[in-house]
């Protein structure tokens, strides 16, 4: 009995943290979009920049409090109403983060895509993942649904392929940005803000981005669809795709690159690197085992003993 007592009360437990992390990066992140947005004349997105962590607030807090007193307690824990609540701030973090790092809102980004506004950048962030980690753990304990464990027994690799994906999303997006604004005229009365050089590590980044998209995204699909994707194929695109993120990463972050400035293209392409290089990792091992276990599990033969007798089983 003990035990099942203790197997309810951890994941509300850690929910609780959760919920209380929510609500303070979300008031973190409305002072910060409120002292970086202008106070007129602000746009959609500087607008839907500010309400999110307003929504976001009133609603953590509501539950935070609501974990805090023992008879609300069982309201927003493993229900439908604290599932509704976490789907709803997953989806709005996931929308206000492109907005608020967006280099034409100027809100926690500049123009060269570096960091201007610490607070809001990095906070802004921070609720992102905590929204997720909150839907991951309430599907955990509503439904008995385990998403990384499910990913990991489907086939492996994936979960680090899915990570790498949406990591090449945003170094393909944020380059795309910098870009447009920096390499291409306006309305044809101005010349590009930056210097070719600038302009091709752009387009590279581009095009590392959609690369390592459309191959992830290959990846994925066959690995979920239960397809058999040759260990050879994954190996090679894994392998190529680490070098071409060794040659990206050293000519996108540097000085003359787009991504020199701290800011989602030198976090991005420093974290597709990374991710890059695990999964090449992971398929060496798996060869390495896979040889490993051939030599020493060899075709048994069946030989007659060299003893010159006549085996039954030859009669």
């Amino acid at each position: 009995m003990a035990d099942e007592s203790t197997y309810t009360e951890a994941p509300r437990s850690l929910r609780f943290q959760q919920w209380m992390a929510v609500t303070v990066f979300s008031a973190i992140t409305l002072g910060a979009t409120l002292e970086a947005a202008p106070t007129s004349n602000r746009d959609v997105g500087q607008q839907f920049a500010i309400w999110t962590p307003v929504v976001s607030l009133v609603l953590a807090g509501i539950v935070t409090l609501m974990h805090m007193i023992s008879f609300c307690s069982i309201f927003v824990s493993g229900t439908m109403i604290e599932g509704s609540i976490i789907l709803v701030l997953t989806i709005l973090w996931g929308a206000a983060i492109g907005v608020i790092t967006d280099v034409n809102n100027d809100l926690a980004v500049n123009e060269s895509g570096s960091v201007e506004n610490g607070n809001l950048y990095y906070f802004s962030w921070a609720a992102v993942v905590t929204s997720g980690t909150l839907l991951i753990s309430f599907l955990q304990t509503a439904f008995s649904i385990d998403v990384a464990g499910e990913l990991r027994a489907r086939s492996a690799r994936i979960t680090l392929w899915s990570a790498f994906m949406m990591v090449c999303i945003i170094v393909m997006g944020t380059s795309a940005d910098l870009f447009r604004n920096n390499c291409t005229t306006n309305d044809g009365n101005s010349a590009p803000i930056e210097d070719g050089s600038y302009c091709v590590r752009s387009k590279l980044a581009i095009s590392i981005g959609t690369i390592g998209t459309i191959i992830s995204l290959i990846v994925i699909g066959m690995k979920t669809l239960n397809k058999n994707l040759p260990f050879m194929i994954e190996f090679g695109f894994s392998i190529c795709l680490f070098v071409v993120y060794a040659f990206g990463v050293a000519f996108i972050t540097s000085e003359y690159g787009p991504g020199a400035p701290l800011g989602n293209l030198y976090y991005s392409c420093w974290t597709s690197f990374i991710l890059s290089f695990l999964i090449v990792s992971s398929c060496v091992e798996d060869y390495q085992e896979g040889k490993t276990g051939a030599v020493s599990n060899p075709e048994q033969h069946s030989f007659p003993p060299p003893t010159g007798e006549i085996q039954i089983e030859d009669l």
